[in-house]
């Protein structure tokens, strides 16, 4: 057997042919939309001057720039026109107001303003409102108070009201004078008991007495005087006494 060497042949590899790259789609709209709403948004925080109103937005000044911006649900004081407010701007999401940094006047009057009901509630302590110079409480509607107790300390009170009426068990007062002044006054009582040390009354006109029984004790002097002076009765008078005088 022939042991000379073999000449390995001259093998050419097959020529593979690249596919032809095809060019990058171009980006959708409503995917980067879908994007942008589940990626974390960008927050900037800049502030500025409060110029006027747009409707519900406000405008504000920023450097050159007037921004549009909503007023945030946790700014409870309504910003003012001059007021430097805190404005939070997102790309996606607008622009808010948070907060009122400066007001347009030191000492100036500041609101605070939500849209619906607004409930101030303290789950374990108290409430207190506090004003230095005075508290008022204006409605459009009805003002309700609801408690075990009420309690108020004032030198001077008073009430101005078309119609007054109150409803209850009992009423204690203890005042040193007590002065009424009104045209008509009715009252229906099933029972009256009062104990004076002094009783006086003037009657411009008239006072008539109409009762089933009417009696008048007297420990020292009764005394009935009057320019005419009329008793009559439809049975019986009875004049009773140790000295009678007539005349």
């Amino acid at each position: 057997m022939s042991n000379a060497p073999v000449k390995a042949a001259n093998i050419e590899p097959l020529s593979q042919e690249a596919p032809p790259s095809e060019a990058p789609a171009a980006p959708d709209p409503s995917m980067s939309r879908i994007e942008s709403l589940l990626s974390p948004p960008e927050v900037r925080q800049t502030y500025g001057a409060v110029e006027g109103r747009d409707g519900a937005a406000y405008l504000i000044r920023v450097g050159a720039e007037l921004v549009s911006a909503r007023r945030a649900k946790g700014c409870l004081l309504e910003p003012e026109t001059g007021d430097t407010v805190l404005v939070a701007r997102s790309e996606h999401h607008g622009s808010f107001v948070l907060s009122v940094l400066i007001g347009r006047e030191e000492g100036g009057q500041s609101v605070l303003a939500v849209e619906g009901d607004l409930t101030l509630r303290s789950k374990s302590g108290r409430v207190d409102i506090v004003g230095g110079e005075g508290v008022s409480v204006t409605s459009g509607g009805d003002v309700a108070g609801n408690a075990p107790s009420v309690t108020a300390r004032t030198m001077n009170a008073s009430v101005f009201a078309d119609t007054l009426s109150y409803f209850g068990r009992k009423v204690e007062a203890q005042v040193d004078t007590v002065r009424l002044l009104g045209q008509t006054l009715e009252s229906v009582i099933d029972h009256v008991s009062s104990r004076v040390k002094h009783s006086f009354r003037t009657i411009d006109e008239i006072e008539r007495v109409k009762a089933k029984e009417l009696h008048v004790n007297a420990e020292a002097t009764l005394n009935l005087h009057g320019k005419n002076t009329l008793m009559t009765a439809e049975k019986l008078v009875k004049l009773d006494g140790e000295q009678i005088s007539l005349g």
